[in-house]
């Protein structure tokens, strides 16, 4: 039986007040959340699509560079635009995407 496992990354922390709504966080395979902590894998907060830094271009992650993130149909639940705009402006390989 093959089992992934998961993390979930929180996208915006303040240590005085911690949000746990389901739209502070990704749910994602654990090699997937450790590159997006490292920022080599940025989610667009506009388009929702998965851009991956050119480091992982010859990579088994290649297959996901510009594939749509899937999100709960409940849009409350959606990741949060402006904490996913936070995170993508932060990695500076992908400003010209």
């Amino acid at each position: 039986m093959l089992r992934l496992r998961l993390k979930l990354p929180i996208l915006f922390l303040i240590l005085k007040w911690i949000n746990n709504h389901p739209s502070n966080g990704l749910l994602l395979r654990a090699d997937l959340h450790t590159l997006f902590d490292l920022n080599l894998i940025a989610i667009n907060p506009i388009t929702m699509k998965i851009h991956i830094s050119p480091t992982l271009e010859k990579t088994e992650y290649k297959t996901i560079d510009g594939k749509n993130l899937r999100v709960p149909e409940n849009k409350t639940c959606h990741p949060n635009q402006e904490f996913l705009k936070q995170r993508f402006e932060q990695c500076k390989w992908c400003q010209n995407i």
